[in-house]
């Protein structure tokens, strides 16, 4: 896959200097989103987030969406609300450390989702209750802070970029002093067939073997987030993976199950009603 989104690339003409590059680059990712997303999700190319108190994001290259969502379109401009955001891809043809910082500023500006907006399935409740020893008011509760804080997902991808220690060394310095909410640190950061960055979340489950591998493989992760993260439940460590020609195709898998893994909160209903209030 991995080496036809490269030949799509230079067949589109995306490493020369054309006014359609940006257009180019992100229909090839369309195309491949399109053929093998769930049925249940919708690829627009460019458009804007929005949240129930209306803030909005800066552009977004590529949103993929539930078709349970509502579309607002004002001046050949599509928004959409948060709620329906299952993930968002920024494409680049050239990750630079301008273009690195354009798209996490980006990510960084999609909204929060409400719950307001989200609510679980009564029946849903019923059976975990059953399973459980809290009240279905901390159940709901606990199942849409899961949903909410795992998307949507984002994503960097580049058709080609700066080498690896260049990157590790930007994204550092782009975080220094910030405080950045969880969800908006990017869950991928892919220059194709060279090296992905992962987003890992840590959590009390998790966080003891999480920061032991950390701990004995430093080299081969980003602390950085851990720091400048201001929410004090979640934390998230990055992994960084360079690509070789066994596993230049692992992050299109990786990006599909993320997608997939949206339509697993099959059982959250969502009151876009709330946003005509």
């Amino acid at each position: 896959m991995s080496d036809i989104v490269d030949t799509r690339a230079n067949q589109a003409g995306i490493n020369e200097h054309s006014s359609s590059i940006g257009t180019n680059r992100e229909i090839i990712i369309e195309e491949f989103l399109n053929k093998h997303i769930p049925h249940r999700l919708a690829v627009n190319r460019g458009g804007v987030i929005l949240d129930l108190n209306g803030k909005e994001s800066k552009q977004i290259d590529i949103i993929v969406k539930s078709d349970l969502g509502l579309n607002f379109k004002e001046h050949d401009i599509m928004f959409d609300c948060i709620e329906s955001v299952a993930a968002v891809v920024s494409s680049k043809s050239n990750l630079t450390g301008d273009t690195l910082d354009q798209a996490l500023i980006e990510i960084e500006s999609i909204p929060k989702m409400s719950k307001k907006v989200i609510e679980l399935d009564t029946f849903m409740i019923a059976e975990l209750y059953k399973k459980a020893e809290i009240s279905p008011q901390d159940i709901e509760d606990e199942y849409i802070y899961e949903f909410i804080t795992n998307f949507p997902s984002t994503v960097i991808f580049s058709y080609k970029g700066m080498e690896l220690p260049s990157i590790i060394k930007h994204i550092k310095t782009h975080y220094t002093g910030k405080h950045i909410d969880s969800i908006n640190i990017p869950t991928l950061i892919w220059v194709n067939k060279k090296y992905v960055i992962s987003k890992l979340r840590i959590t009390s489950k998790n966080r003891q073997s999480a920061l032991s591998i950390y701990n004995s493989n430093k080299d081969d992760f980003i602390a950085l987030p851990l720091e400048y993260n201001c929410d004090e439940e979640i934390k998230y460590i990055m992994e960084v993976k360079k690509l070789d020609n066994n596993d230049k195709g692992l992050p299109f898998l990786r990006m599909i199950g993320l997608l997939t893994s949206y339509n697993t909160y099959n059982n959250l209903k969502f009151q876009f009603d709330r946003y005509f209030r």
